[in-house]
């Protein structure tokens, strides 16, 4: 998963409202008749809200409400991005010389997906602005060189 490293304007009808925008690619899908790949990517965002919530004592007898803070995801995008075998291998040699992965398997092939992810975007500076990866455990054998 990505995430852009400043707020940017998310919203299509009000440009003010911007937000960092998280991305990941969801699916990815091999045509060996066309020597394709298609990439199905979904974009969205965290939206923080407050709620009263029901406060319980230890008999489990409400005493009252809390206000608590939660996080949901709203939906900003999904697209789909098509690229050739050779544009794959060529993103492959580029990520590999940039990065040093000890993944194998299809661990291997899921790490590269979503680093070439992260390449694509800030080469062609998706909304104008720097991508990071965000912290996860599954980047954990993962080190820039």
């Amino acid at each position: 998963m990505i995430r852009t490293m400043t707020p940017v304007s998310w919203n299509p009808i009000d440009f003010n409202k911007q937000e960092i925008v998280f991305a990941k690619v969801t699916e990815a899908v091999r045509n060996d008749e066309a020597e394709t790949y298609t990439l199905s990517i979904k974009e969205w965002i965290e939206e923080t809200f407050t709620e009263d919530v029901p406060v319980y004592d230890e008999n489990g007898v409400e005493t009252g409400l809390e206000n608590q803070s939660f996080t949901r995801e709203v939906s900003v995008r999904n697209i789909k991005r098509v690229m050739t075998f050779d544009e794959a291998d060529q993103l492959t040699n580029y990520i590999e010389s940039v990065f040093t992965i000890t993944d194998t398997g299809a661990k291997l092939r899921k790490t590269y997906t979503i680093l070439g992810h992260l390449v694509i975007n800030n080469q062609e500076a998706v909304r104008n602005v720097a991508w990071e990866l965000v912290p996860v455990e599954e980047l954990k054998n993962v080190s820039k060189k």
